[in-house]
């Protein structure tokens, strides 16, 4: 019997061979990409790789997107690399490209090999570099300790504004308040001031007045004629100054707008807060009661 001929060629239907024809094995050391034939792969049995050339450049060299420049698509065992540039080893400083190996990513561009990683970033705090303390332990928190972060308690001096913190929240939620209750006639027999605080290290930002009010315990014949002041200190009275009026009508007096009580200015630490009378309270309020409000700082 006759062998058939073979006849290996590429229709339009992309089957290797005419019908009738006995299916064949072809080598092919060049593949053309254009019908001109100057885009072409081609297998170089020197580097054993195959090559993309460009014979328009007239140059016998490799191209890709950006001009002339070598290609390399190369796996040797350790590397799948893609490099540019005549250096074709991927373990070499000298290589230009990516390379990718056991879950790593480097690219070299400037003569040493950088790890980009695998693209999935850290999945826990210990796999930072700048991170030192990482235990998880109960209501720690992650604080910068100047060249890294620690995981650690807080503790005040980590809040640089701390002060200012404390006194708006002493503003909003913790208000203090001081109460006193006398005979007024009788104590100014003896005195016309009525001690009432010493803003001391307790409030190291001093206080402010947010409030006051004053009652007797009956709508006396003669009125409390009355200031709340300020001093230096309680020997003395030195630099002495009102904060406000506290003259009774009808036996009562009061004021809620703290910008009228000295001025909505602080009481700084070291003064005293003290009443006192401008003309004798004797008559028939034998019970006076004073309750201010305030807080600590601004």
């Amino acid at each position: 019997m006759a062998t058939r001929a073979v006849h290996p060629r590429g229709d339009e239907e992309g089957i290797l061979g005419y019908p009738g024809y006995m299916w064949a094995e072809a080598y092919i050391k060049r593949w053309y990409l254009t019908t001109d034939g100057n885009v072409y792969i081609e297998y170089n049995a020197v580097t054993t790789r195959f090559e993309f050339w460009d014979l328009n450049v007239n140059s016998g060299n490799p191209v890709f997107d950006y001009g002339m420049q070598d290609f390399h698509l190369i796996y040797d065992g350790t590397y799948y690399a893609i490099l540019f540039g005549a250096e074709d080893d991927p373990t070499s400083n000298d290589a230009r490209g990516i390379r990718y190996s056991a879950g790593d990513i480097e690219y070299n561009d400037a003569g040493a090999w950088t790890d980009i990683g695998t693209g999935g970033g850290a999945t826990q705090l210990s796999e930072l570099s700048d991170v030192g303390v990482t235990t998880p332990t109960d209501k720690n928190v992650l604080v910068a300790d100047g060249d890294s972060w620690e995981s650690r308690a807080l503790v005040e001096a980590d809040i640089s504004d701390l002060d200012h913190m404390d006194v708006n929240a002493v503003h909003l939620t913790d208000s203090k308040v001081i109460e006193i209750s006398f005979d007024p006639g009788a104590w100014y027999d003896s005195d016309t001031q009525v001690f009432i605080m010493e803003i001391g290290a307790e409030a190291p930002d001093g206080i402010t007045v947010e409030k006051w009010s004053v009652s007797c315990n009956v709508d006396p014949d003669v009125e409390m004629n009355m200031d709340l002041k300020r001093a230096d200190a309680w020997i003395g009275l030195a630099n002495s100054a009102v904060m406000d009026v506290l003259d009774t009508t009808n036996g009562v007096s009061s004021e809620t707008t703290e910008g009228n009580i000295n001025g909505g200015a602080v009481v700084t630490t070291g003064k005293v807060i003290y009443l006192e009378f401008g003309a004798d309270p004797e008559g028939t309020c034998v019970q006076l009661h004073v309750k201010i409000t305030y807080r600590l700082g601004d």
